[in-house]
């Protein structure tokens, strides 16, 4: 079993991934899977879940399949398509992390 740093909540933090203190947490073979689907929920939500989901995910990229990572790439490639990204601000996270997917797998190192 794989060992994932996780925030730990406190106390309704303003920025729950960036102000949150690390915990290690155990993740299964499923981990990688439920991320997906997290960004599966996120996608065209329009609200605060959108910058958490990938922000999240862009801090556990090297703890997922390469092919959740596909996927996950390719949903957002899709969504931008289509124009169901969300508003404007949704726009640039997923394709912030739509980018960050880019650098991870071509090797590009990121001090983020």
């Amino acid at each position: 079993m794989m060992m994932v740093k996780r925030p730990a909540k406190k106390h309704l933090p303003s920025s729950p991934i960036e102000t949150m203190q690390s915990v290690s947490v155990p993740c299964g073979e499923r981990f990688s899977e439920m991320m997906v689907s997290a960004v599966r929920y996120a996608l065209g939500r329009r609200n605060y879940i959108v910058s958490d989901t990938v922000s999240y995910i862009k801090h556990v990229l090297p703890y997922l399949t390469r092919n959740d990572i596909h996927v996950i790439y390719t949903d957002i490639v899709e969504a931008e398509s289509e124009n169901r990204l969300g508003d404007d601000c949704d726009v640039h996270n997923w394709l912030f992390l739509k980018k960050c997917i880019e650098d991870y797998v071509t090797g590009v190192v990121s001090d983020d």
